[in-house]
């Protein structure tokens, strides 16, 4: 295993997916034994990884490639793999399985992909298309999710509902990384790497 980039485990924390940036692989990792339990050839560069909310699906981003790869974890297979805009990055899911969101760097934009289907719904650009959307969230009730702009200094808001860029928040340059706090939905913690 060389280079990993990312990695998520299932919401059971039995196994840990990671995306091996420099090998073009994912790998499944038993944690109780530390042990790869399965290696899946994805696309080139893998970046992001994140597992549904079920743990069925994992889902590997592919920075060159600009792809995203589908990984079945109860058969340990990529079923599926599709092309989003240019660099993806970042997978977050909606809390109900529904939909999953992918952050496409160089384009500027959010995939917006079926969770379901693993089919490609609609591509939204972020603040006002000059973002570079790196880290993004979906909050606990799935009608908002947030996407760092990372130089541009802005967090965009996008209305899952209506697929839209509805607003956006400076939290200073070099927002690469975000997570969301609080009950229902209702205190956001945001987090930006300064000085890019």
């Amino acid at each position: 295993m060389r280079t990993p980039n990312s990695s998520q485990s299932r919401p059971t924390a039995e196994y840990l997916y990671v995306a091996n940036e420099d090998a073009g692989t994912a790998v499944a990792l038993d944690l109780s034994t530390g042990k790869t339990l399965a290696t899946f050839v994805v696309g080139i560069e893998p970046e992001g990884v994140a597992i549904s909310p079920n743990g069925q699906w994992a889902y590997v981003t592919a920075e060159t490639s600009n792809s995203v790869s589908v990984i079945d974890t109860k058969k340990d297979s990529v079923v599926s793999s599709f092309l989003v805009d240019v660099r993806p990055r970042a997978v977050a899911w909606a809390p109900d399985g529904a939909r999953v969101y992918v952050s496409n760097e160089i384009s500027g934009t959010v995939a917006v992909i079926d969770g379901r289907t693993h089919e490609l719904i609609s591509t939204i650009p972020t603040d006002g298309a000059s973002g570079k959307p790196v880290g993004l969230v979906v909050s606990s009730d799935s009608p908002r999710v947030y996407v760092a702009n990372g130089r541009s200094g802005h967090v965009s808001i996008l209305n899952a509902r209506t697929l839209r860029d509805v607003g956006v928040v400076t939290v200073g340059r070099g927002a690469d990384l975000l997570t969301a706090t609080g009950a229902r939905g209702q205190r956001r913690g945001i987090r930006g790497k300064a000085g890019r």
